[in-house]
């Protein structure tokens, strides 16, 4: 899974944005650059879990 498609499946830029507290801006560069910031890792994984969704904690880097 890309981090795109996880973005996507975590409800696209702006829901995870709304989500975390962060823009919408901040998570679209995060797909352009395929990777998240270390210090979400936990919160996009625990979402992820959440939602049902198995991710390798690499795929996030």
């Amino acid at each position: 899974m890309t981090i795109r498609d996880l973005i996507f499946a975590l409800g696209g830029n702006t829901a995870l944005a709304r989500t975390l507290g962060i823009s919408p801006q901040a998570v679209s560069n995060w797909s352009r650059r395929g990777a998240i910031p270390a210090r979400r890792h936990y919160q996009v994984a625990r979402l992820a879990r959440a939602l049902g969704l198995h991710i390798d904690p690499e795929a996030l880097r």
